[in-house]
């Protein structure tokens, strides 16, 4: 992990040099410039790499003009709005009224000169850590994700983050010893650092309990001497000889809730310097006051939200997985059987007509559960700018179905117009293809006297694209139709001796999910025309912005 990155920009060398320097031996990436010129070029160099500014509140620029500090801090996190720095100001300016808005238009905190560097450096801990642990920046929502694709349950993605980020942040800002504390059903583990202590301890729950009765303005202070009140138990006992080698320690709450609960302990070691006890103490209490425990708990139950989320993609990919082996499995077994000659004239009983329509439901359904498995967020990254021509999208899908379907070729299908619309190639192509397969399928019902085939028309209309797909064979009954769109429909077959003839109904409730992920709609029209023959499928799907009604590509 790398360093946490300090700019100080201050006109006095002295005091530039002394923080310089202080901050440096802390261990922090400190830069440094005596004027806001200076700290510009800083801030172009160094970018969303800086954590944290160090503001003076006059300084002049190199023309002999001043600017104050807090305008340049709202300069910089404008220029950095995506993953803007924490700043504060110090300064001798001792006019409340300025730090009060210094504080309202988006100044961490201010800093009275001359500098009490112990009380600078906890604060310069806390503010870097905050940063550290926003939930937009790139590197948390990564974690934040694959946390949850590891969890089996909110419980554990909690304190997996706890374990992890929140681990980690604290390791590379607080540079001194500490407990985290993160007790669930399994009991209380230390996920601490710099201390001599085992994982699991007895101590550790009885410690969380006593510190969850306090708020983080109040640490819970305990040293070799702390004597609580209560009956002697195995938890206190442990808990106090585990004091006993240190020098003090200082508890806050931070997470408290069904299922987890997360407490921090700043510890010294002894024969350290009896100042850290004080620090140990003030430095929770800042911790408490600036990184906010609400944080912590925010990136919690974010971290939970996705763990459900994932959880519910590998049941639906399990689903999906399911019903596509099986479905396939029992297509293939039938399909083998009426090839082999096992039934009379090559005809699946009724039985098994019925089988074999289920079969064709469940590996259509696998196939749907597939595709609504995929991460939105992916999807909707991948179909970013994507303009498919509709005419294109009929074509390749068409194509598809004449290597598929016995009698299906070229001169079955017209195409009139064209339009392009927003949407992912390949959910479109499925769609479509769906659609295509029903019509096609449909084709040997064609009445006598009229053409057999599918007609496709393209175009734009003040609503976006529109597209219709129709043919000319004997409309099904409405009754039947109703259950185009259905998951699982049913056998709507009416020949016995044509079995599964009505299965591809249910490619059509794929293709309308798969056209409302493009905000689109997919309707059944075929009433609109008196004939008493042909369907009629009209898909609508949004287009790119500044095409108009009446604009089809040709």
């Amino acid at each position: 992990m790398r360093d946490k990155v300090i700019v100080i920009v201050e006109d006095d060398k002295e005091e530039r040099e002394i923080l310089h320097s202080f901050l440096a031996m802390q261990g922090f990436q400190t830069e440094s410039a005596a004027s806001f010129d200076e700290a510009w070029r800083l801030i172009e160099e160094l970018g969303e790499d800086i954590d944290l500014l160090i503001l003076d509140v006059i300084i002049e620029d190199s023309e002999g003009s001043a600017m104050n500090g807090l305008e340049f801090g709202l300069k910089v996190k404008d220029r950095l709005k995506d993953w803007p720095p924490e700043f504060l100001i110090n300064t001798a300016y001792g006019e409340a009224v300025f730090y009060q808005l210094a504080l309202q238009l988006g100044a961490a905190t201010y800093f009275i000169k001359p500098s009490n560097l112990s009380e600078l450096l906890r604060l310069v801990r806390a503010l870097t850590l905050r940063r550290a642990l926003v939930p937009w920046r790139p590197e948390v929502m990564a974690t934040i994700h694959q946390l949850a694709r590891q969890s089996h349950g909110p419980a554990e993605a909690g304190s997996l983050i706890c374990q992890t980020l929140f681990h980690d942040e604290l390791r590379a800002t607080l540079d001194m010893p500490f407990l985290l504390l993160v007790g669930d059903h399994e009991g209380v583990t230390n996920f601490g650092s710099g201390l001599d202590l085992p994982a699991r301890s007895l101590a550790y729950e009885w410690l969380q309990q006593l510190s969850q009765l306090h708020v983080p303005s109040d640490p819970l202070v305990v040293d070799p001497a702390f004597a609580p009140d209560g009956p002697p138990s195995p938890e206190r006992d442990a808990a106090l000889k585990l004091l006993g080698d240190l020098r003090g320690a200082a508890f806050i709450p931070l997470v408290s809730r069904d299922g987890l609960r997360v407490s921090l302990g700043v510890a010294q070691m002894e024969g350290e310097s009896s100042r850290f006890w004080e620090d140990a103490t003030e430095l929770c209490r800042v911790i408490g006051a600036r990184v906010q425990p609400s944080l912590l708990r925010f990136l919690i139950d974010l971290t939970e939200t996705w763990t459900r989320a994932y959880a519910k993609q590998r049941v639906l990919e399990a689903a999906a997985e399911f019903c596509l082996f099986v479905g396939q499995e029992q297509v293939d077994l039938l399909d083998r059987a009426l090839s082999s000659g096992a039934f009379a004239e090559g005809v699946l009983p009724v039985e098994m007509q019925r089988l074999a329509i289920l079969g064709e439901n469940l590996r259509n359904a696998g196939e749907m559960l597939s595709w609504i498995s995929r991460p939105q967020g992916a999807e909707k990254d991948a179909s970013a700018g994507e303009t498919p021509s509709m005419a294109k999208v009929v074509r390749g899908a068409w194509e598809d179905l004449t290597g598929a379907l016995d009698g299906i070729g070229p001169h079955l299908l017209r195409i009139e117009g064209d339009c392009l619309v927003m949407g992912r190639g390949d959910d479109l192509h499925i769609a479509v293809a769906g659609i295509l397969r029903w019509l096609a399928q449909r084709l040997l019902e064609t009445p006598p006297g009229l053409p057999p085939g599918v007609l496709v028309r393209c175009r734009s209309t003040a609503d976006g694209a529109r597209i219709d797909f129709s043919d000319h064979s004997r409309r099904l009954p409405r009754h039947l139709r109703e259950r185009i769109f259905s998951l699982f429909s049913g056998p709507v077959a009416e020949d016995p001796g044509q079995p599964g003839r009505h299965r591809e109904l249910l490619g059509l409730y794929l293709s309308k999910v798969l056209i409302e992920k493009q905000d689109g709609s997919l309707e059944d029209c075929s009433d609109s025309s008196d004939e008493g023959v042909g369907h009629r499928f009209v898909v609508h799907l949004p287009q790119p912005q500044g095409l108009s009604s009446g604009l089809s590509l040709h």
